[in-house]
């Protein structure tokens, strides 16, 4: 009983934001909702972690992959603007994109195979593997003086930190 109790308020601290009751607090304020939630900084991390994992053990091709680097850091973007953003019914393929994450992530806590044991230490595995992510999106558009012809190039990146060697 003395496990369940601590890992109930382990969870409830993770994934509730129970990091103000330790004098903490997020750098974002709101400025994502879904379906009348708020996102915080450790649901995105939650989101990255997961996207992360479903990027390394699934069937992503490269326009995939880019294409949820993209998502990410349009995410990250939005949770620090001043302006809040409604993504319950967005019709452009980001928020598509965003939703279908939501979505996944939501099921995967509402399915009763999983325990709530499991889904704590998979759901702390995501946020700790978001925290440390790094996520890079640039996309170039260059037009020909000579030909009018349109080139796009992107370049983007979802990568875990290098460890560093400390015994030299």
């Amino acid at each position: 009983m003395k496990k369940f109790v601590i890992m109930l308020l382990i969870a409830l601290f993770t994934l509730g934001g129970g990091e103000k009751i330790f004098g903490e607090t997020n750098a974002a304020h709101a400025r994502i909702v879904y379906d009348g939630a708020e996102m915080k900084d450790v649901h995105l991390n939650l989101l990255k972690g997961y996207l992360y994992e479903a990027i390394i053990k699934g069937n992503f091709n490269e326009d995939m992959k880019a294409r949820t680097a993209e998502m990410i850091v349009w995410a990250t973007k939005l949770l620090v603007h001043k302006q809040v953003f409604d993504l319950t019914s967005g019709k452009d393929d980001l928020s598509r994109l965003f939703e279908a994450a939501v979505l996944d992530i939501n099921d995967f806590f509402r399915d009763a195979k999983v325990t709530k044991q499991e889904k704590t230490i998979r759901s702390q595995g995501w946020i700790d593997t978001g925290k440390k992510l790094i996520v890079n999106f640039t996309r170039v558009t260059l037009k020909s003086k000579s030909t009018g012809k349109e080139t796009t190039k992107i370049d983007w990146e979802i990568r875990l930190p290098t460890k560093v060697d400390k015994k030299k």
